[in-house]
């Protein structure tokens, strides 16, 4: 799995990451690879997510931990929601499921 670095300046706990604030060559790391992201400075873990090393927002974080992103991630991502739009709020029957973040 290929790690990225930021430069000092990235503001935390925004779930997209802009090319401008990657340190690292990300020219190389193929589309949709997941990556672990680090602050550059102190090598301080900051997330994971996947990569487009040719788009302006070049990761969107999947998470602020360290797991494995797999089709397990997904299917307990997508029932968390599910069960959230049920019970908390109540809908049962149209809505928005997935957001793109």
């Amino acid at each position: 799995m290929d790690k990225i670095f930021l430069k000092p300046f990235k503001r935390y706990r925004s779930l997209w990451i802009y090319r401008t604030e990657i340190q690292s060559n990300i020219d190389k790391i193929e589309t949709g690879s997941i990556v672990k992201v680090y602050e550059a400075a102190v090598n301080k873990f900051i997330g994971m997510g996947y990569i487009n090393p040719k788009s302006i927002i070049a990761v969107r974080l999947l998470s602020f931990r360290e797991e494995n992103i797999d089709e397990n991630f997904l299917k307990r991502r997508i029932l968390k929601s599910l069960k959230y739009r049920e019970e908390f709020l109540g809908l049962k029957d149209t809505y928005r499921l997935i957001f793109s973040e």
